[in-house]
């Protein structure tokens, strides 16, 4: 029987990159503080992304393989040394090696290898690597898929495969090939590409029409032979400029000065080796995704200056909404001019999901012609570029999903390590005991509570539950001598080590958690090295009530979607919907007198927010200008109540300051799965 165990044992490929663990390598410039190692096996990294990931690669996959994206559509690619020690025998035995690709320094070492822990393919050297050998490697696992597909009575269509060795320019096609193998003509559509020069527009349209293809026969599936193909054909031709598609950037650049790396540039110049080990990453994600690659061009250190003195402002003095939205302009200015060949707006209005490889929030920036963040228009992902070394550690081989629901519920561990001889602390205690009650009949849902007073304590009551889905860390961050950001417990800096057990999302309630401006490492980066999935952070410093609030409103909203109430897809998807329904909060909240509003009833015994929720379900959302849409909703409603003039005359004198804009996401948080009772 072919299940999924079966499946992953059998029809799963597995690619282990050796490299030579004796040969001397001179240290080269690296602005994201990648390793010789890395650089010199890039050429393995591309052939095993121009491999087969799995037995679907040659034949028809089943319906909704390809529609519902990432699952097992990512390359499983290892890195190693040669050395045989306990590590990489345990590695490779849980994952049966398809192939190794060795520097031809280690040969003989790899071939040692290859005869105890034999693979499919058995050893080539990187100096063999040539379209020749991708196509002899795409027919012999043909052949064995063949066998395989026999042993376990499984009868499929072979698919027509195009094995040959992209460079340059045209390895922007890989996530075209993959998915367009399985719906339409591979010649005619690598044809269409190499005549448009590879067009990002025509990737991505091209990308879309296999992708509604691909959706059509999840929804219709066997039946779709019944379905007219004019009418078919007609049906695509019409919508697939709309379909959603994932959206994967690569944005590299950084500050001249990183204290906590000891790195110093006069300007940030980033060698081509280097420049294609980050198009690696994202054309790699792309490929899972089912979605479309954008390169961008290097970002500006006083990007990242600017940012640095924005976080400042925001940290010493009281926030001032106009000057924090000017330089959101100018982010989106200088993230435009990153992506000039195209209309970056129009390709985010067109995606479902972005993640972007960069060390820069672009979540904050307005892009031109804009009104909102990109945070309020599209879920986001981020993807440390530096050091580009654990990037490729952390992103290279699959990664499993974490499943949030399907009847179970939750579990959320709330652990606060503020001091008690803190003012703060109480403001804590009496917020986190309110999202505590708020959520304590609620099936959905089961919050446990610690209080740290030490290192020791934090990390025991990590250790003690492995049954957690969430760990909220509410704390204060702060900088050690060497400009690490960490969090401060027991009067000690705390970053998470690897012996940590970590659970699978980590949400950080502290200040400086994720700050970006100054390129220094963080207590988030520390979370993704100690194994966690997704973590949130904060780049500023926020109000612990606000905190607190927004987290009850996304604990809510995530019981709500495991409820059956909402259907939303991941994490990233849930925290754009609530960030985007908390801009009302942030209004309300600017002074006092609109917080008391915001808690009277009308005549029909209805409070503001229910009234602005019921005026939002008749209208479409304002894509791109969600805030300016909320003020006009909330507008209307005030002045039904004779609070028009008061509200539009504080907007008017200081604005409102949406902290939720300063949350960003980082990891796999798009492989955070939210799925409703069965």
């Amino acid at each position: 029987m072919l299940n999924a165990e079966v499946f992953r044992e059998k029809f799963l490929h597995n690619y282990f990159i050796v490299y030579d663990s004796e040969r001397t390598r001179e240290d080269r410039p690296s602005f994201h503080l990648c390793s010789p190692i890395v650089e010199d096996v890039a050429e393995a990294f591309w052939y095993g992304l121009h491999l087969p990931r799995h037995a679907f690669d040659f034949v028809q996959a089943p319906d909704g393989l390809f529609s519902i994206g990432d699952g097992i559509q990512q390359h499983n690619i290892f890195l190693i040394s040669d050395k045989m020690n306990g590590e990489n025998i345990t590695l490779i035995e849980q994952y049966p090696p398809t192939l190794y690709i060795t520097e031809s320094s280690c040969y003989k070492k790899v071939l040692d290898l290859h005869a105890m822990l034999p693979s499919m393919l058995g050893v080539i050297t990187m100096d063999e690597l040539s379209s020749e050998s991708l196509a002899t490697h795409w027919q012999a696992i043909q052949e064995a898929t063949k066998q395989l597909l026999k042993t376990y009575g499984v009868d499929r269509e072979f698919l027509k495969t195009h094995p040959v060795l992209h460079k340059d320019k045209a390895r922007s096609a890989l996530p075209n090939i993959f998915l367009g193998t399985q719906y339409g003509d591979i010649d005619a559509l690598l044809t269409t590409l190499q005549a448009h020069d590879y067009s990002p527009r025509v990737r991505a349209l091209m990308q879309k029409e296999a992708l509604m293809v691909a959706d059509m026969y999840h929804q219709v599936g066997d039946q779709l032979n019944k379905v007219d193909a004019k009418q078919a054909q007609e049906l695509i031709r019409n919508n697939y400029q709309v379909m959603p598609s994932a959206l994967v950037v690569t944005l590299p650049g950084g500050p001249k000065f990183r204290q906590s790396y000891q790195t110093k540039y006069a300007e940030p110049e980033i060698r081509q080796e280097e420049k294609g080990l980050i198009e690696f990453l994202g054309i790699q994600r792309a490929i899972s995704l089912g979605g479309v690659w954008l390169e961008g061009e290097v970002l500006s250190p006083e990007v990242f200056h600017a940012l640095a003195e924005l976080q400042q402002h925001i940290y010493v003095k009281k926030p001032n909404s106009r000057y924090i939205n000017r330089m959101q302009k100018k982010f989106g200015k200088e993230l435009a001019a990153c992506f000039e060949l195209v209309d970056l707006g129009e390709f985010i209005r067109a995606s479902s999901k972005l993640v972007a490889f960069t060390d820069f929030p672009v979540g904050l920036a307005i892009l031109p012609g804009y009104t909102d963040p990109l945070c309020n228009m599209i879920p986001i992902t981020y993807r440390p570029l530096t050091p580009l070394t654990f990037a490729f550690q952390y992103g290279l081989p699959q990664r499993d999903e974490h499943y949030i629901g399907r009847g179970k519920g939750f579990k959320v561990l709330v652990i606060e390590c503020l001091a008690e001889t803190e003012k703060i602390r109480a403001i804590s205690d009496v917020a986190w005991s309110y999202v505590r009650e708020h959520h304590r009949d609620n099936k959905m849902i089961s919050i446990f509570y610690e209080v740290a007073e030490s290192v020791k304590d934090l990390e025991a009551f990590i250790n003690s539950r492995s049954d957690i889905d969430m760990l909220v860390i509410s704390a204060h961050g702060t900088y050690n001598d060497e400009g690490v950001a960490g969090l401060s417990v027991g009067g000690r800096v705390w970053l998470p080590t690897d012996e940590l057990r970590v659970p699978p999302i980590v949400i950080l309630s502290a200040c400086h958690a994720a700050v970006k401006g100054k390129g220094n490492y963080t207590v988030s980066d520390a979370f993704l090295r100690a194994g966690a999935l997704a973590v949130l952070g904060t780049l500023i410093p926020v109000d612990v009530r606000e905190n607190a609030y927004l987290m009850q409103r996304f604990f809510q909203y995530v019981s709500e979607v495991v409820d059956g109430k909402h259907t939303c897809y991941d994490i990233t998807d849930a925290w754009m919907r609530v960030i985007n329904a908390n801009i009302f909060s942030e209004i309300m909240t600017t002074t006092k007198k609109l917080t008391e509003w915001s808690m009277m009833e009308d005549s029909n015994g209805k409070l503001p927010f229910e009234r602005y929720v019921e005026k939002v379900k008749t209208v479409a959302p304002a894509i791109g200008h969600l805030h300016q849409q909320t003020v006009e909703i909330v507008s209307e409603i005030a002045e039904q109540d004779g609070m028009k003039e008061n509200m539009l005359a504080v907007l008017q004198s200081k604005g409102y300051v949406s902290e939720s804009a300063f949350y960003i996401w980082s990891g796999y948080p798009e492989k955070i799965y939210l799925q409703a009772k069965w």
